[in-house]
């Protein structure tokens, strides 16, 4: 009398676990993040190096002079440049934000502001859209008040610094502040995005769930699939004792 085997195909059992363990990271990313308010704001800025550090020619009879124009006699040392980008990542409601308040300053003395930025946006259309007062303006100070600033929105400053003292490194803080909000920092090279980290980032999260979902998942195929070996004696004979070759091959 002929053995009657049962039908076992572990490409099903796999694909029913693929999809088990799929199906419940879904469900936990509906439920824990979904289902949370996110409002997130991202902060970048790019500070440059003293434009006026060079001094390759200190022993040059010629010297040049860096004054301000209004004030001639006003000898400048140190200029900086600075960049700062305001993004609205994730917003948890429809409407734009309102009542954001940002406070862009130094613990230099000795630096000054140029009095007001350059101010844009992107995309350029919503300039005039948005709204960005001047709350507090000291010299090494500086505090606004931002409203109508929609998700994916950018907004930009950029300052011109000063001093008549010779700075090396200069510290900027910016400090968001908004209830219910979540500040993140990053540092970037160019306001207008990289395009290489910012296709990096919408890829990499995926292929990190894969590779978790199957080495997860590895284990329990494995033992699936030995315990098949060891029970069937025509399957060890017919892969000559080769489990890896049986296993790699179905």
């Amino acid at each position: 009398m002929n053995e009657v085997k049962p039908s076992f195909s572990f490409k099903y059992v796999f694909l029913f676990l693929i999809i088990t363990v799929i199906s419940t990271t879904v469900g936990y990313y509906i439920k824990d993040y979904l289902g949370k308010e996110n409002n997130v704001l991202v902060v970048s800025k790019i500070l440059s190096e003293n434009k006026l550090n060079n001094r390759s020619d200190i022993n040059n009879p010629v010297e040049i002079k860096y004054i301000l124009r209004d004030e001639p006699e006003y000898k400048i040392k140190s200029y900086f440049s600075l960049t700062v980008l305001l993004e609205i990542l994730e917003n948890s409601s429809n409407k734009s934000i309102e009542d954001f308040d940002m406070v862009i300053s130094s613990d230099n003395p000795n630096i000054h502001f140029v009095e007001q930025p350059t101010i844009k946006t992107i995309p350029n259309k919503i300039l005039n859209g948005i709204n960005v007062q001047k709350e507090e303006s000291l010299e090494n100070k500086h505090r606004w008040k931002i409203d109508l600033l929609n998700k994916q929105e950018k907004l930009i400053f950029e300052y011109n610094m000063y001093s008549k003292e010779y700075i090396q490194d200069l510290n900027i803080d910016i400090v968001p502040r908004k209830k219910d909000w979540t500040v993140n920092y990053e540092n970037i090279s160019s306001p207008y995005g990289d395009f290489k980290s910012r296709l990096f980032s919408l890829i990499a999260a995926p292929i990190i769930v894969l590779l978790g979902l199957l080495f997860l998942s590895f284990p329990l195929i494995y033992l699936l699939y030995k315990m098949k070996w060891n029970i069937d004696k025509d399957l060890r004979k017919k892969y000559n004792n080769k489990f890896w070759k049986y296993f790699l091959l179905n």
